[in-house]
């Protein structure tokens, strides 16, 4: 790149969002000279139309139909002209004074794609738990940066890549999860991969639990497809570097080291599967998810009433190193916290380790035995 690399931001849209005109503002009034905007809207409102004329600094595209989210940021990555690319969904906030632009311009002159440090918004009991997922994401996120091994995904929310990379892999595929498909892809021709916290992005959680299991239902279909199209290259990489790829795990699915433990004992693992089909059938029974949450201490608790009628020294055994196996994974996530300037509250990790996470991961095990063994094709709708 010859002198100051040009930087294009790239937003898509669908409809309207109530964060954009702030999103806009904080991007013009970047001091980053060398930039430019693309919003790419589908099926605008008239807001969303009044606001491109509040934007003048902004180019917007504007699509009468829905193309949908892939299409749509592969169709501005066209009509760009910047050496870096940089994705932000329409939704994130900058925080005031902070020289967006030239701070990832800086991070990439010495990797391919970078990933940008991601805060959830905390203002409900759902939000809060979504917080530590994302504090998982961004552990696991910088975990792979440091000990330079490339990351095979990303949350695409905000992230940069350098054009000629993007061009490379031809884009964006049209898959659910288009964000960890480009990472994977990066990941298997060995391209760079940086993670910075010196720059941070806010991202809202969903505003209900009813939004929230229908983001869930998409994010664990993509991650499952994903996981089915990728399991190979995975796996060999996972056995090559155990010392990487163990750790990262341990924080972005931290509950599995329940799963794990389970798996150790038939009894424990025959109670686990008749606690997951409860959780599955209310899933399957009610629409509202918030149910279920606080249900898993009460189905915990008649496990351990099926355990009590074995033999209570086994119980108190397989209770202690719950527990244990807790308080370490919790020590880890205040640790790491902390480095990467994040809060950590003991009480809500609790809720997140032993509630929030088991549902999420049904989820994505219920997608996964979906996609690799059902004849029929889960119902997606390919332009989201």
């Amino acid at each position: 790149m010859a002198g100051k690399p040009r930087a294009t931001i790239i937003i898509p849209v669908y409809r309207e969002c109530e964060l954009l005109s702030l999103l806009l503002e904080r991007l013009t009034q970047d001091g980053y000279e060398e930039k430019e905007i693309i919003v790419v809207i589908d099926e605008p409102t008239r807001d969303s139309l009044e606001l491109s004329e509040q934007h003048p600094n902004a180019r917007f595209i504007f699509h009468e139909e829905r193309v949908g989210k892939v299409n749509a940021m592969n169709e501005a990555a066209k009509l760009s002209h910047g050496d870096i690319l940089i994705f932000l969904d329409g939704d994130v906030y900058i925080p005031r004074g902070v020289p967006f632009l030239e701070e990832v311009v800086r991070e990439m002159e010495d990797t391919d794609i970078l990933d940008i440090k991601k805060k959830i918004c905390t203002r409900s009991f759902l939000s809060k738990m979504m917080y530590y997922e994302y504090v998982g994401f961004n552990i696991g996120s910088w975990l792979m940066a440091r000990l330079k091994t490339g990351s095979p995904a990303i949350n695409g929310a905000a992230f940069a890549i350098r054009r000629d990379i993007f061009e490379s892999l031809r884009g964006f595929r049209r898959v659910v999860a288009e964000d960890l498909d480009m990472a994977m892809r990066a990941f298997v021709r060995g391209y760079r991969f940086k993670y910075t916290s010196k720059l941070m992005v806010y991202t809202p959680a969903p505003p209900n639990w009813e939004k929230w299991r229908a983001q869930r239902k998409r994010w664990a279909l993509g991650a499952a497809m994903w996981l089915k199209e990728w399991y190979g290259e995975l796996i060999w990489k996972a056995l090559r570097s155990p010392q990487v790829f163990i750790p990262v795990m341990l924080f972005v699915a931290p509950s599995l080291v329940l799963l794990l433990l389970d798996l150790t004992d038939p009894n424990i693992l025959f109670s686990n599967v008749l606690m997951a089909s409860l959780i599955l059938l209310m899933a399957k029974a009610t629409s509202h998810v918030v149910l279920i949450a606080p249900a898993m201490p009460i189905l915990y608790s008649f496990q351990g009433i099926f355990l009590a009628d074995q033999q209570w020294a086994y119980a108190m055994r397989m209770i202690i190193s719950t527990l244990v196996s807790f308080g370490c994974i919790a020590l880890l996530f205040f640790s790491f916290s902390r480095k990467l300037g994040f809060e950590f509250r003991l009480h809500e990790f609790f809720g997140y380790y032993f509630a929030y996470f088991p549902v999420c991961l049904l989820f994505l095990i219920g997608y996964l035995l979906h996609v690799a063994f059902l004849p029929n094709k889960p119902d997606i709708d390919w332009k989201l």
